[in-house]
């Protein structure tokens, strides 16, 4: 609920992404998001099926999204990154629909951008059973090695 310029950060990104013509939904509590007008459908509490504990983290959202998907391709994206732009998106979407990769991710100059990247809907069982969320790693770090292995 981050605001910038009078206005919540994920309302400007819900904003930005609407011209692309598709259904924009949050992951997190509907009814903080239904006030905004936002679709939003809740984290999957006990780690996307495995069992888990009330485990938080960018892993468990991008599962719960890409599991509750009917679309081949997903743009996931956090609501907490204030420059995002409609070329960006167009940007990462272009590369996805030219590619045979089940995950097109941008990279900043630190780390490659798990909430800033398109997702194949099959990429949804890899990333609920992966280790870090059995492990109950809070912060994940994923590595160009581990990206592609998805």
């Amino acid at each position: 609920m981050l605001e910038l310029g009078g206005e919540p950060l994920i309302s400007r990104t819900a904003r930005l992404i609407e011209p692309l013509g598709t259904e924009v939904t949050a992951v997190g509590s509907p009814e903080r998001y239904s006030p905004l007008g936002l679709r939003a459908i809740a984290d999957q509490k006990n780690g996307v099926g495995q069992g888990i504990e009330a485990v938080r983290t960018p892993l468990v959202g991008i599962a719960t999204s890409l599991h509750a998907t009917v679309s081949p391709w997903n743009l996931i994206l956090s609501c907490d990154l204030p420059y995002l732009t409609a070329a960006g998106f167009d940007w990462l979407l272009a590369r996805a629909a030219d590619s045979k990769a089940r995950i097109v991710m941008s990279r900043s100059s630190h780390r490659l951008e798990l909430l800033a990247a398109v997702y194949r809907r099959e990429c949804a069982a890899p990333i609920a059973n992966c280790s870090t969320l059995r492990e109950r790693v809070r912060r994940a770090r994923i590595t160009q090695t581990a990206y592609g292995s998805i």
